[in-house]
């Protein structure tokens, strides 16, 4: 997401708060939010499209490559890895099925250790890197304290919000499955491997 007016772009990691976020400052960029998808309600869940935006998940490497971000604030939230990680898995959008009629049902989510290896996310870091190098967000919004982050961001950057951050996209999760996947030692050791750059880049005592 970007303001020319305001002049920041926001990178959307990946279940870190992101859609709370955006939803906010939409009115203050050039994006709009759509739904897109028969799934989509346009409010919990919801894409993001602009004259230059191309994806709600777009990186910064992508803006680099169209324009100076020297004359930008880079804005992106961050959340611990094994948090990430859990609620990259149980995320609402990954348990729709459509029946042979178009409509969606949401199933209830479950723990299973192979799909959740042969599902694993990006890395955050993976956003905010731009030709090989990482590129530090101007304003670091943490995941544990996002409304105070972002209400310091708002009044750096000068933006006239006053909504309060929203709590959209919200996991289902059971309880039991919730506390299988916590229990699995798999977590911790494929979020010490894979993730290890993002545990050191935005300061996460690994597990």
């Amino acid at each position: 997401m970007i303001s020319h007016k305001h002049k920041f772009i926001f990178i959307h990691i990946p279940k870190t708060g992101g859609n709370s976020v955006q939803t906010v400052l939409a009115p203050f960029s050039d994006d709009r939010i759509e739904a897109r998808h028969t799934h989509q309600d346009g409010v919990e869940r919801f894409a993001v499209r602009g004259r230059l935006t191309p994806d709600k998940h777009v990186d910064l490497a992508y803006y680099a490559r169209h324009l100076r971000l020297d004359r930008f604030r880079i804005v992106a939230c961050v959340r611990h890895p094994v948090e990430r990680l859990l609620s990259y898995y149980f995320s609402p959008s990954k348990w729709y099925v459509q029946h042979r009629d178009g409509s969606w049902h949401h199933k209830p989510p479950y723990w299973d250790r192979e799909r959740f290896l042969a599902e694993l996310g990006p890395r955050a870091v993976d956003f905010l890197t731009v030709d090989g190098a990482f590129r530090a967000p101007d304003h670091l919004l943490r995941f544990e304290r996002l409304e105070d982050d972002f209400a310091a961001f708002l009044r750096a950057a000068d933006i006239p919000a006053t909504a309060a951050l929203p709590k959209v996209n919200v996991g289902r999760t059971p309880s039991e499955a919730l506390a299988q996947a916590q229990a699995d030692p798999v977590v911790a050791e494929v979020a010490r491997d894979r993730y290890r750059e993002d545990f050191e880049r935005f300061g996460f005592a690994l597990p």
